[in-house]
């Protein structure tokens, strides 16, 4: 059918019918799945604004991958100045690359396989601690308005906590008490 069309349209010309052809068939690509999934999370020195951030992959291969683990500290670097996806993403590295080029190139030329952010979530808060699962697929983000002793290990074990007792689909928000605020994540697994 593709063929007959280029032959018409080219009025029998065949030079110009191939170039029709190659000029206007795409290949169909399959739908790719991304399934696996990996969180990251970062705070600022300060300790008063932190971020989480949802890859999806579409093997777990990648996300142990050293190269994989440098884009993400690289996005995670990105992240803390922005306040949203959109910004992130044309965020210029070293004023000259965006973001999604950067992403991009890793997924098409390093890994040859999809790569995507799925979700980006900030806290801020006097002071914020964070947990990761050692699966990499759940994660807290907790914040508080004043400082208490001991708040680094309180934080960090009530992030524990949150991770392992909560199963909710994505980032929520819970406000545990006047002065404390968390959200958790859990992956798309």
């Amino acid at each position: 059918m593709a063929c007959q069309k280029a032959i018409i349209k080219s009025k029998g010309r065949l030079n110009l019918a191939i170039n029709f052809l190659i000029n206007n068939s795409k290949p169909k690509s399959p739908k790719i799945s991304l399934k696996e999934s990996f969180i990251i999370c970062r705070r600022n020195k300060k300790k008063n604004q932190a971020v989480a951030i949802l890859i999806a992959t579409e093997t777990d291969f990648v996300t142990k991958n050293d190269r994989f683990k440098k884009l993400a500290n690289i996005i995670l670097e990105v992240a803390l100045f922005g306040k949203n996806k959109k910004d992130i993403l044309k965020y210029k590295i070293s004023n000259k690359l965006p973001l999604f080029k950067i992403v991009n190139y890793f997924s098409h030329q390093i890994f040859n396989e999809s790569i995507e952010l799925k979700q980006i979530v900030f806290l801020e808060a006097p002071f914020i601690n964070f947990y990761i699962h050692h699966s990499c697929n759940k994660a807290a983000l907790v914040g508080f308005s004043n400082y208490i002793t001991n708040l680094e290990q309180i934080s960090k074990n009530l992030a524990i906590q949150l991770v392992c007792n909560t199963s909710c689909q994505n980032f929520n928000q819970f406000l545990l008490d006047k002065k404390v605020t968390s959200k958790v994540l859990t992956s798309l697994n």
